[in-house]
């Protein structure tokens, strides 16, 4: 497996959020309801942007192994890309996946993406959160057509108004068999 930050850029409102807290704001109550308090988030000590691709339909795994493949109930095959970030809010974000022949660049699998909120990702006890559950479908007629190939995942967290990168991130891993 290779792993390599691609892109990192610093969202200028959440900077300046943070270096306000640094001047001496106060902290927001905690949420209701459970989730990321995403102006506590924005407001905490500045700290660098880090991501880390795994895998896992209900829990971040890592990748070790490979990339696992899934035999969808429609009759397609999928991956199950998940995503570990630390250092930035999900609100107002939009998460792309892809995913390509490391090989070729030839796109092997159909790209899709979802806006994000403090409600559709996984809080972590130490500020970050985790996004799973998402599926990367291949376009192939048979297994046999990804397994074993290299596959690059990419992950590119944007701007959901006006589509501005965020960070983005990608991994090469082997497709292995079966989940």
């Amino acid at each position: 497996m290779k792993l390599q930050v691609v892109r990192v850029r610093a969202h200028p409102l959440r900077a300046r959020l943070a270096a306000a807290a640094v001047l001496g704001a106060c902290s927001p109550k905690p949420p209701a309801g459970g989730g990321i308090d995403s102006a506590a988030a924005d407001t905490a000590a500045p700290r660098a942007v880090e991501l880390e691709l795994g895998q896992g339909r209900a829990a971040f795994g890592p990748v070790d192994a490979g990339l696992l493949l899934v035999y969808g109930p429609q009759g397609g095959w999928h991956v199950e890309p998940a995503l570990r970030v630390h250092g930035l809010s999900p609100d107002g974000l939009r998460l792309g996946w892809s995913g390509d022949d490391a090989a070729t660049g030839a796109p092997l699998a159909y790209s899709v993406s979802a806006e994000l909120s403090p409600r559709s990702v996984v809080p972590l006890a130490d500020g970050g959160w985790d996004r799973v559950g998402d599926l990367l479908v291949f376009d192939v007629a048979d297994d046999a057509d990804v397994l074993g190939r290299p596959l690059r995942v990419r992950a590119r967290l944007e701007e959901a108004a006006g589509g501005a990168l965020v960070a983005e991130v990608a991994l090469e891993a082997e497709v292995v068999c079966c989940g």
